[in-house]
Order: structure tokens, then sequence, then C-alpha cells
């Protein structure tokens, strides 16, 4: 990879990190330690592992598993790319956005990491209304758990 496309993917990763720390308040910082040593994801938030593309030739599929590759335990790929002048998008498994689909499909890796099974969304806002629902679903859950005391 060229430096020129190695510094757009730069500037997108810091775009969509400004992004979410405007809406949801959560600061995030590059990996590029990380993405180097091991070509793990670009970030995490939440439970969401974050590869963010920024390029004019979209590779979706290929994006796609690369993103499944690298999740860990318990996480969800999110694709996020955008090509110039568009807005940037979001590709995550389509059982993500329902609990009920999720604890249907969560066990059969082949289903819910199919590329053909995805959903594409709006970064801003659905996405980020999607991150903001599932956090504090788990921090009422945990609450729930702890006897109704927040930690």
């Amino acid at each position: 990879m060229g430096k020129m496309q190695r510094n757009k993917g730069v500037r997108g990763e810091l775009e969509v990190f400004r992004i979410i720390e405007d809406h949801l308040g959560i600061s995030l910082r590059r990996n590029s330690q990380e993405q180097y040593e091991t070509g793990g994801a670009d970030q995490k938030l939440h439970n969401f592992s974050l590869e963010i593309k920024r390029c004019e030739d979209l590779k979706l599929r290929t994006w796609w598993y690369e993103a499944v590759e690298q999740i860990e335990y318990n996480e969800i790929p999110t694709l996020i790319y955008r090509q110039s002048r568009q807005p940037w998008r979001v590709m995550i498994p389509h059982c993500t956005i329902s609990p009920i689909l999720f604890a249907n499909h969560k066990q059969d890796e082949d289903v819910f990491f199919a590329f053909e099974n995805t959903v594409t969304m709006l970064l801003e806002p659905l996405f980020m209304d999607i991150v903001r629902e599932v956090m504090s679903n788990d921090a009422l859950e945990a609450m729930r758990e702890s006897g109704g005391h927040a930690h």
C-alpha cells in the first residue's frame, strides 16, 4: 500500500473516531502498533470490532471477511467504509439489529458471519443509535444482575 493510500486510511479512521466521540462521548485512538503487528481490528467500540476503510474501489466482500477474521470471542464484526463525497456506511451481521435474531443465529457462525446476511446502514445517525442502545441495554442488564445497583 502506498503512502498516500495509507494516509487516506489514517484520515478516515480519525474522521470516524471524531464522529463516534461527537455522538457517544467516547474517545478512541488509533491502534497502529497492534494493527501493524497482528493485523487486528482498527478499534473496538463496546463489543463492536471496527474495520474502517476509506477507499474509492469498494471491496466489500473482502473487507467483510477481513473484519470477521479479526474478531475475538463475543465481538461483532463491523465494517465502516466511505468513498469520496459519500457518507460513511456500516455493515454488520443482520441479526445484530434484533435480540431475537441474535439469540437464534449467534450459535450458527456460517449464518451469523455470511456476507449475504449483512445489513448496511449510515454511520450516523442509525449505527450510532444502535451502539447507544446496545450500551444502555448492557448497562441495564448489569444493573439487574447486581441486584439493581449501578456500578
